[in-house]
């Protein structure tokens, strides 16, 4: 074998175990289970407290625009910067009910939490990718 060749193959071998090294390592930490999901609201004060302040920030800021909240914004929501930050409050479209996102995890492990206002139905196209915590809140990709 020439040497150029054997560059280019020995090129081509290390790019394909970085790959599946770097897939290694999204695969093996990006699964989450029900229990684990569970704790992370029980870590906050649970699921009617989170929903609470939920409906407090669906009454406050409505479903008509998206909005970031960070900073001081969040001191009137202790329970749900508990969980990550910032918040993303997203208006509702097509197929989709307004919603907070909050995202959580590191680079290679994120994750949201998708909380739905609690007294309306959840239209949510990508809740079977998701692990459902309660009626109006998902964990998912």
């Amino acid at each position: 074998m020439n040497s150029k060749k054997a560059i280019f193959v020995y090129v081509a071998l290390a790019c394909l175990i970085g790959v599946l090294a770097v897939h290694f390592v999204i695969t093996r930490h990006s699964s989450m289970t029900l229990n684990q999901a569970m704790a992370m609201f029980d870590k906050v004060g649970g699921i009617s407290n989170v929903n609470t302040e939920v409906k407090i920030v669906f009454n406050r800021f409505g479903t008509r625009e998206s909005m970031e909240l960070y900073g001081t914004n969040l001191n009137d929501f202790p329970i749900l910067s508990g969980l990550g930050k910032p918040l993303f409050f997203n208006t509702g479209s097509v197929g989709y009910s307004a919603r907070i996102s909050i995202p959580i995890g590191g680079h290679y492990n994120r994750r949201f939490i998708f909380l739905f206002d609690p007294d309306y139905p959840v239209e949510f196209p990508y809740s079977s990718s998701c692990i459902q915590v309660a009626s109006n809140i998902y964990v998912g990709p």
